[in-house]
């Protein structure tokens, strides 16, 4: 076998790092599609724009309405509709808001928003 790859110019490191490198991230990527369906990734995706760190710059409207459209039997077409706009008012109201600054988890924005009543003004969201 070291003689076949001396003649072929291929080297152990070679074979190592390219060949086996991309044999085993080509059966991750099975695995990992194997494992999450489209909706789970989409979901894991528009998750991550309800993410309120840095002054909330990853928040996005469209994929916040995709992610409200994974559960239909808690957004009907018209509180989509709404969503939308409530999400536009909210987004630039939180940002404006100095008492949300600091804010690194979904968890903490729950709490900030009940402690602010900010819940009650924007209930969809």
């Amino acid at each position: 076998m070291i003689q076949l790859r001396k003649k072929s110019g291929i080297t152990n490191k070679h074979h190592f790092q390219v060949d086996c490198f991309n044999e085993v991230f080509d059966w991750l990527l099975q695995e990992l599609d194997s494992r999450f369906n489209e909706t789970t990734s989409q979901l894991l995706v528009c998750s991550a724009a309800f993410n309120p760190r840095d002054s909330f710059y990853d928040f996005n409207v469209d994929s916040l309405i995709s992610l409200a459209k994974l559960y239909p039997s808690d957004f009907d077409s018209v509180q989509l509709r709404d969503l939308n706009s409530e999400l536009l008012h909210y987004i630039g109201d939180v940002r404006q808001d100095d008492r949300f600054l600091n804010i690194k988890t979904i968890a903490e924005l729950s709490k900030k928003m009940v402690d602010t009543k900010k819940h009650l003004t924007y209930p969809l969201v």
